[in-house]
């Protein structure tokens, strides 16, 4: 049977207006459910009940090539950062599938390399706000 898996070349993802260029990496993190503690007086073997509480999207996190330029992805994203601004943001496969949703850059780091001939790289994360959606690839 032929493989039904895709590579991550050739995705793309957008912020608000902002593009994001050069991704090197994408991590989607994990959705959670959050737990409610159930422990009363009827309680009559000492153990907790739980029920299942909050959903929550969690965050994304890329790691991108960094562009410091006036006008580049850095400096957009950093005005974004600064500004708390609660966008939508759109990561799009290459079988053109989406995974979309609302959220704010809560993290973004300093350019940074690891060895003198490698690329300078920044770290972004987006705190998913509210539910995510994931679509399907076009048929």
């Amino acid at each position: 049977m032929a493989t039904k898996g895709i590579v991550g070349y050739g995705a793309s993802i957008k912020y608000g207006t902002v593009t994001i260029g050069e991704v090197l990496s994408a991590s989607g993190g994990a959705r959670t459910a959050g737990a409610v503690p159930i422990f009363s007086c009827d309680s009559s073997d000492g153990f907790v009940e739980k029920l299942a509480g909050a959903l929550d999207e969690g965050e994304m996190s890329f790691s991108i090539v960094y562009d410091g330029t006036s006008t580049g992805t850095y400096d957009k994203l950093n005005t974004l950062f600064l500004a708390k601004t609660i966008s939508t943001w759109t990561l799009t496969f290459v079988d053109t599938a989406t995974y979309a949703g609302s959220g704010f850059i809560s993290s973004l780091g300093k350019p940074s390399f690891s060895a003198p001939d490698q690329n300078i790289t920044i770290d972004l994360g987006i705190t998913i706000s509210g539910k995510a959606t994931y679509t399907k690839k076009a048929t």
